[in-house]
């Protein structure tokens, strides 16, 4: 499964990341994910306004990719992937 560019480059600049190391890591996670939920390429469960349940696990369907891009932000700055920003920003991981 590929990512879309738009959705890769749009959380890119979210992310203040390289668009292509963004687009990359896209490409390589979401495929684990084995989802179809709309704009929701990483199966994130975080809620957002006109978001409707996509599973019981409570992944969610976004109303558009601008939609998704921020869910996607907000679920990776959470504090619980600290060094898949680090990594996506070009710093040393831990």
């Amino acid at each position: 499964m590929s990512v879309s560019q738009s959705f890769a480059q749009k959380l890119a600049a979210r992310l203040g990341a390289d668009p292509a190391a963004v687009a990359q890591f896209l490409d390589a996670w979401a495929p684990y994910e084995g989802t179809s939920a709309a704009n929701n390429p990483l199966a994130t469960t975080q809620s957002f306004a006109g978001a409707t349940p996509f599973n019981s696990a409570g992944v969610k369907n976004y109303p558009s990719e601008d939609a998704g891009v921020e869910a996607t932000y907000e679920t990776l700055t959470n504090g619980r992937y600290p060094n898949i920003i680090k990594a996506l920003s070009g710093q040393q991981v831990d």
